[in-house]
């Protein structure tokens, strides 16, 4: 059974078709890229109860993702982000059935992580080593911090006045393998690292640090100048 039912990519305004395995933009055409799956395929080797039985992250759906090689997914644990009933709220609102799906606590903070970690993953199988993108926040933030996760460099573009953390989120993104960490998480890695470096810590021992929050969501925590882009510069690959 494949880890993925991608078909292939197509063109939704000019119907031309492309290949899942070789690097694509847009289309020759200039429309945006759309994925098609094998669904008729899918529905005689796939059931509801398989997707249950699975871990609760956003991959236990991998057959309708365009990622093929499972090695080469890149997660932080992202997706099934808890549905909150919002009791007093809505009675003041007269809206009974009010609920509210809590994206804060996934990584980077932003529902945006979910298709970073697809993108980023797919990027990953395809050899990509350096990526660009524009964005108002959040997006650049979640692709920065997943091409940091893959060790593929990314440029992210984002309006002068755009919020300071997002600007931080994504010029600090590089020195991170994981989401971005609390002052208290921060400590415990430098904890860590001293009582390595002294012996405390043996050699293969296995070391979970606890990160208790979005440290980085509190914008003094970071004290970095970020470049700005100058009208009429230009973006040079390195």
């Amino acid at each position: 059974m494949p880890f993925s039912y991608v078909s292939h990519l197509y063109c939704p305004k000019c119907k031309k078709e492309y290949s899942p395995k070789e690097k694509h933009q847009l289309c020759e055409c200039g429309s945006p890229l759309l994925v098609a799956y094998d669904l008729e395929r899918l529905k005689d080797n796939l059931t509801p109860e398989a997707v249950q039985s699975r871990e609760p992250n956003l991959w236990r759906y991998h057959e309708l993702l365009p990622v093929e090689d499972p090695e080469k997914v890149i997660s932080l644990g992202e997706g099934m982000t808890p549905l909150i009933k919002m009791s007093k709220l809505g009675k003041e609102m007269n809206i009974p059935n009010l609920y509210m799906k809590d994206e804060g606590i996934i990584p980077t903070g932003s529902f945006k992580a979910r298709g970073a970690a697809v993108g980023v993953s797919k990027a990953k199988e395809l050899g990509v080593e350096q990526l660009a993108m524009p964005t108002n926040g959040n997006a650049g933030a979640a692709w920065s911090l997943y091409s940091s996760r893959a060790d593929i460099k990314a440029t992210v573009v984002m309006p002068k006045d755009a919020p300071v953390i997002a600007r931080n989120e994504c010029a600090v993104a590089g020195e991170l393998e994981g989401s971005f960490i609390c002052p208290e998480g921060a400590a415990t890695f430098l904890a860590a690292r001293r009582l390595r470096e002294e012996g405390w810590i043996k050699e293969n021992e296995t070391v979970v640090a606890l990160n208790t929050g979005l440290g980085v969501k509190y914008p003094n925590m970071v004290d970095i100048e970020v470049p700005v882009l100058e009208r009429n510069g230009s973006l040079t690959k390195k």
